[in-house]
């Protein structure tokens, strides 16, 4: 079983090997001045969705359990707003299933 908070809640997960490459393109990119930039998908997944896709690879079903104490009063929905990142030519390369697969 599994005690989480919050289990439907989105963010953007972004895969490692994307973030990495993201950084190498910024590292060879001549920036006119330091930019905020954010970096990610542009989508966004709930942690149910994680628990369902590693179910599902293991062959295992997985109960949850929401433990209100671990539900944080702020939390919300959130996507990245990636067009700065994506204008100097970067795109998140793995999706959202393929990472988590690559991931247990």
């Amino acid at each position: 079983m599994l005690d989480l908070g919050n289990i439907n809640v989105k963010k953007d997960f972004t895969f490692i090997d994307d973030l990495s490459e993201c950084y190498s393109l910024l590292l060879e990119k001549e920036m006119p001045s330091l930019s905020i930039m954010n970096v990610g998908s542009g989508e966004n997944h709930s942690i149910k969705e994680i628990v369902d896709i590693v179910s599902a690879d293991l062959g295992k079903q997985v109960k949850i359990e929401v433990d209100p104490e671990k539900v944080r009063s702020n939390d919300s929905d959130e996507v990245a707003g990636i067009e700065k990142i994506e204008g100097l030519g970067w795109k998140h390369e793995t999706s959202f299933e393929e990472g988590i697969k690559k991931t247990i």
